[in-house]
């Protein structure tokens, strides 16, 4: 993986149908734009697709691979609280095209930091530290051992699903700016300035099979660490797999008994304050949770 990769584009700019049938021009050439550039800007050791089987996600896997960016690996993240349906999905999509698929898993973070203190609260405040511990971490230490060996200088490229239409958080955080670079770790949003409309018509249009967890709950489903959803959230999940039903009802019975509140309520003013002080030098990049909901951003604040 020496030099610039000009061999990054290996397939032809259409592969099977032509673009006109998904009357998408002009964004999937975007698209290419967007990789062409951060491949030039940053010559990559290796490009990667975060996949958490959204959508979106599943959207800027398939206008990567229609424009024959060569993909090492996809990377899903597993919170520890996604059903496991979304996993299995993910896996079988890397496997069809013969992509390796990397795992950055949590483990039982979750269950460990619910035992200890109780659950994180609900709204932005609360989500971050969810993400820091969730998904961050593993993801690091995951592509740290996976692709650099833990050696310095290696520019990773993190293709992902991030639109700046999802929400206003998405526009303040990225607006016209399509990349995010975080030491060597470059976000490129590769379906940047597309709409939700736009997606779905590259997935129904290329006859692409969506997860049927985001068909069932119209999200990834990946993360339901209680931050970003609600109760009809919840219940849909157990609805789909009562087995994970069973598992959050357990932990929650746990949680309240132990430290008195439950998902998705605001922890103890004593928590909240050590909270506070837990996210002091936590950035508020988040770019792994293109999955959540923009009326969920808006609709939880945790009042500190």
């Amino acid at each position: 993986m020496k030099g610039i990769q000009t061999d990054i584009f290996r397939k032809p700019l259409i592969l099977k149908l032509p673009l006109q049938s998904f009357g998408l021009d002009d964004l999937v050439l975007q698209s290419k734009e967007i990789v062409m550039k951060a491949i030039i800007d940053f010559n990559p050791y290796a490009i990667v697709l975060m996949l958490s089987g959204g959508d979106d996600s599943i959207t800027a896997l398939h206008t990567a691979i229609m424009l024959g960016v060569r993909i090492d690996a996809i990377v899903h993240g597993v919170t520890g609280t996604g059903l496991p349906a979304v996993r299995q999905y993910c896996k079988e999509l890397a496997e069809k095209h013969n992509i390796k698929f990397v795992v950055a898993d949590a483990g039982t973070a979750f269950e460990d930091y619910v035992d200890r203190k109780g659950f994180f609260g609900k709204g932005n405040f609360a989500h971050k530290l969810s993400y820091h511990i969730l998904k961050k971490g593993p993801f690091i230490k995951t592509i740290s051992k996976a692709f650099r060996n833990n050696k310095r200088g290696r520019n990773i490229l993190m293709l992902n699903g991030v639109r700046i239409e999802e929400s206003e958080n998405r526009f303040k955080n990225f607006s016209d700016n399509p990349y995010n670079i975080v030491g060597s770790n470059i976000w490129v949003n590769i379906i940047h300035y597309w709409s939700k409309k736009d997606c779905l018509q590259l997935i129904e249009g290329g006859g692409i099979v969506r997860s049927p967890v985001a068909i069932a709950l119209g999200r990834s489903g990946e993360c339901n660490c209680g931050t970003m959803q609600d109760e009809a959230s919840r219940i849909a999940c157990s609805q789909f797999d009562p087995k994970w039903g069973d598992w959050l009802k357990r932990i929650r019975k746990h949680a309240i008994k132990k430290h008195g509140w439950d998902i998705g309520q605001s922890p103890s003013k004593t928590r909240i304050a050590e909270m506070k002080k837990d996210l002091i030098n936590v950035d508020d990049f988040m770019p792994m949770c293109v999955g959540c909901k923009a009326q969920s951003l808006n609709q939880f604040k945790l009042e500190i």
